[in-house]
């Protein structure tokens, strides 16, 4: 063992000032304390030690984050992602089980009539899911749409009148037939009356709850043995709409917009639940058509009308995404889409394009009125960016999923372009085969019209017509030259007329929220707690 002396000789020619005249001052030291000289090996090894406690310390703490992945971690990551994929098969399995088993319960060959009934107000992809799955359970679905006075009796007045809402599910591709004036909520004569004149196997409706005044509207199904329910589609309601349109701002989506709107104080939910704020939407149609849409030129003739930042810069508009709560799947638009097929050399392929927001009776009859220019329609979907540039302020109320499943689920689309470009050129129509190109007329305004039970929305509002070139024809929108530029030369452009069944389209809607916004703000929030009780109760958060 080295004597203490030595060793604390070796520290001090480890730790002396790191200069040149370190062993000058280290004999200075060890002469002032008596001390000699000391042997190399004894500098050496406590040198060596502190090299490597060292080198250690300084591997640990950088390469610590760099250690090897916890392989049985991922392998339980895998097999529960592979358990997961395993249920959702199950589940669907188990689903056609159960059609299986309503089919083999009939006589052979006999078809198995499916009912269901509903408002179907401001009709959604939602609805058309339901649809979708009570056709699934057997082979012919009839649907029966509430009356606006029952209606308005059991939950108020609803926002579309009733001939809107029996246009949009007649155009549903699901539904086969319709019955008109169907009591909100069914005495047990009246269903019983419905089963047999329709011939009716089964009752459907979603696994959320109906109770109206304490009593299940479906109560007489249930004792009949002919009640089945289906999922209820998550993240999409009328409720959740209705909520969406209540934040309308009359700005366009710039940082500061997407703040008033997040903050608006009359809405609930929102950091400021409140009174009204000044940038909620208020005002007319007309004031809202005129709100700049996006685009802003820097040139200083325009300037001076255009949003600035606190250093005077033109704000430019945000790439505008509608968020959403519905998971939009792979496998959900497999089966929106399901039966779509290629159309024949021989085919005559109409291609038109939009927004498709709040799809609604409008968008249906103009696609009826296309269907009958060919043999095969696709319909262009604008992506959210696009929609918001052209109508600014913070549309579309609805995202680019839910507007593709909205169209997809119309008996007149045969297929959807996704994503698509807003100027249509020579390379896309032949890459579809496109023979016509049909879009909607430019609109002017006159008094608007309903069949809104309440009246609340009748000889109110301006309501939009086309306008007519010298001959008579429907007139081309100004915005929109450059976009069919090309089929125009072609001389495949065909200008259809407005829908009498428009009624203002997406604007049309938000007005009526917000003529009645203290109504439906109450309403809302009513809704939205009833909501959130069904999905806490569902997952038990």
């Amino acid at each position: 063992v080295a004597p203490p002396n030595q060793l604390l000789i070796a520290l001090f020619n480890l730790f002396g000032p790191m200069t040149s005249k370190k062993d000058e001052f280290t004999g200075k030291v060890l002469n002032y304390f008596g001390l000699g000289e000391v042997h190399p090996i004894y500098v050496a090894v406590p040198v060596g030690i502190v090299t490597g406690v060292v080198t250690l310390t300084i591997y640990r703490y950088y390469m610590g984050s760099s250690r090897k992945p916890d392989t049985k971690r991922i392998q339980v990551e895998r097999q529960l992602s592979q358990a997961l994929e395993a249920v959702k098969d199950l589940e669907g399995k188990l689903y056609n089980m159960e059609q299986q088993d309503l089919k083999q319960k009939n006589e052979e060959g006999r078809p198995i009539r499916i009912f269901m009934d509903g408002a179907f107000d401001m009709m959604h992809y939602g609805h058309m899911n339901a649809f979708r799955q009570g056709r699934a359970l057997g082979t012919h679905l009839v649907v029966g749409v509430n009356s606006d006075e029952s209606i308005k009796v059991c939950k108020g007045p609803p926002v579309c009148g009733e001939k809107e809402r029996l246009a949009t599910v007649r155009g549903c591709k699901w539904v086969d037939e319709v019955v008109e004036n169907v009591p909100y909520v069914m005495s047990d004569e009246y269903l019983r009356w419905v089963i047999e004149k329709y011939n009716i196997d089964y009752v459907v409706h979603g696994d959320d709850p109906c109770i109206v005044d304490g009593r299940d509207c479906y109560e007489g199904a249930v004792k009949l043995g002919k009640y089945l329910t289906i999922p209820r589609t998550e993240g999409i309601s009328t409720t959740d709409i209705v909520g969406r349109m209540l934040l309308m701002t009359r700005d366009h989506h710039t940082a500061s917009s997407a703040a008033k709107a997040v903050n608006d104080e009359s809405v609930p939910g929102t950091p400021n639940g409140g009174s009204s704020r000044s940038g909620s939407f208020g005002g007319s149609a007309n004031e809202v058509a005129s709100t700049p849409a996006g685009n802003y030129k820097l040139a200083s003739s325009e300037k001076n009308n255009a949003p600035l930042d606190e250093e005077g810069e033109v704000v430019r508009p945000l790439p505008f995404i509608r968020h959403s709560r519905f998971l939009t799947t792979s496998r959900t638009i497999r089966l929106f889409g399901a039966g779509v097929t290629v159309p024949k050399p021989s085919d005559r392929v109409v291609y038109l394009a939009g927004a498709w927001d709040m799809f609604h009776a409008g968008h249906i009859e103009i696609l009826e009125k296309a269907r009958k220019l060919g043999d095969y329609v696709i319909v262009g979907v604008h992506n959210d960016s696009i929609v918001n540039q052209r109508r600014g302020m913070n549309l579309p109320i609805m995202n680019l999923h839910e507007r593709v499943l909205s169209v997809l689920g119309c008996k007149w689309v045969d297929d959807v372009l996704i994503d698509a470009p807003y100027i249509i050129t020579e390379e896309m129509i032949q890459s579809l085969n496109i023979s016509i190109v049909v879009t909607g007329a430019v609109e002017t305004k006159r008094k608007f019209r309903s069949d809104s039970s309440d009246g609340s929305d009748s000889d109110g509002r301006d309501y939009k017509s086309a306008a007519t070139n010298a001959d008579g024809t429907p007139k081309l929108p100004e915005s929109e030259k450059e976009a069919y530029r090309v089929p125009k030369e072609m001389g495949i452009l065909t200008v259809l007329p407005c829908s009498d069944l428009d009624s203002g389209g997406v604007l049309g809607f938000v007005q009526r929220i917000q003529n009645q916004r203290k109504r439906f703000t109450e309403k809302y929030q009513t809704k939205a707690k009833t909501e959130t009780q069904y999905y806490t109760d569902k997952y038990k958060k």
